[in-house]
């Protein structure tokens, strides 16, 4: 069973929308498909790859603790949903 929301665009329309797809868009605006977020001696940091031809490598940028706890939440709630479907 899908749950849905229920969004009130405007007075004349309600619009149901999946609260996963929503949780996995705003995800998808904060990280790129193959991204994640770590700490790392008190700091916090999102990971890539980096192609290198035939080889590749992990790199990090630092982000701001309320971006790291942001994109947690986010993705502990899409887990959390995830789970109450099955």
């Amino acid at each position: 069973m899908k749950q849905k929301i229920e969004v009130y665009a405007n007075v004349r329309q309600i619009v149901m929308v999946d609260p996963i797809e929503v949780i996995e868009k705003l995800i998808s605006i904060e990280l790129n498909n193959r991204d994640w977020i770590f700490m790392e001696d008190d700091k916090y940091f999102r990971g890539y790859e980096v192609g290198l031809g035939q080889h590749s490598c992990d790199e990090k940028i630092e982000i701001t603790k309320k971006k790291y706890e942001y994109i947690d939440s986010l993705t502990k709630i899409e887990e959390y949903l995830k789970n109450q479907k099955e």
